[in-house]
């Protein structure tokens, strides 16, 4: 064994004996602990290093943490005219495995199922509805109900204009009577007399013709759905034309 390799086994057994606190009497000894102590120490922290990476465990937690449903939902549209398609939007959390859609009114007592999709939609006749969501999972259930949720009213027809004049002939001055007999609702009137006069109201007061002549009277009826018009005459005779059985 050589004197350099003798004395770097000396040194090694120094270092990890008494981590450089015995006394190293020669040069040579003391040159080579400068150099191999921060080395092997370095390298010590490394090794420690590695090793406490292998042993490290990681623990991974899978699964979903169940806990019951709480139910909730919204309807888009809520009103309007048959058959109104409604489109149902779940937003219930934690999210269901399944659900279940109720719908009740005014003829139908007793809970009726429309559907068992996460998003339904429904088309709704005349009527005013409640709606319940039932909806499940693992853990259990929950029901949302909102009650006169939907609200469906007949579809809006075009009116069709109609009226009576009474009388319809007489002599000067002649006072008519008019009223309105128009179908489907209408929501706007607009007469006009024939004599340069009008009104906006469904029945107006009686009229006076002044004049002879031959009149016509126009009704314009109008809701959303559209208008419409009917027309019919008044004629107004002078009194000399017109004999009641008295000549006076």
């Amino acid at each position: 064994m050589s004197y350099y390799t003798h004395n770097r086994i000396r040194l090694a057994r120094w270092c990890i004996s008494d981590f450089g606190r015995c006394s190293v009497n020669s040069s040579f000894q003391r040159k080579r602990a400068w150099i191999f102590y921060p080395v092997f120490f370095c390298t010590m922290l490394i090794l420690v290093s590695a090793v406490a990476a292998q042993t490290t465990a990681t623990i991974t937690i899978t699964g979903e943490l169940k806990r019951p449903p709480v139910a909730a939902f919204i309807g888009v549209p809520t009103s309007g005219t048959a058959l109104l398609h409604v489109t149902f939007t779940d937003l219930t959390m934690p999210t269901p495995n399944s659900w279940k859609w109720d719908y009740r009114n005014e003829t139908v007592v007793d809970w009726t199922q429309f559907s068992t999709a996460q998003n339904p939609s429904y088309p709704f006749p005349v009527g005013t509805y409640d709606i319940r969501l039932t909806a499940i999972n693992t853990a259990g259930s929950d029901d949302d109900t909102k009650d006169d949720y939907i609200h469906v009213s007949a579809p809006i027809k075009k009116p069709v204009a109609w009226f009576f004049a009474n009388p319809n002939i007489g002599k000067t001055p002649l006072w008519v009577t008019f009223k309105d007999a128009s179908l489907n609702d209408p929501t706007s009137y607009h007469w006009k007399f024939g004599d340069g006069t009008t009104s906006s109201v469904k029945n107006p007061p009686l009229h006076e013709y002044r004049w002879p002549g031959v009149y016509k009277v126009q009704l314009t009826v109008s809701n959303s759905a559209g208008s419409d018009t009917a027309e019919r005459f008044v004629v107004a005779l002078s009194r000399w034309w017109w004999f009641d059985g008295d000549w006076r």
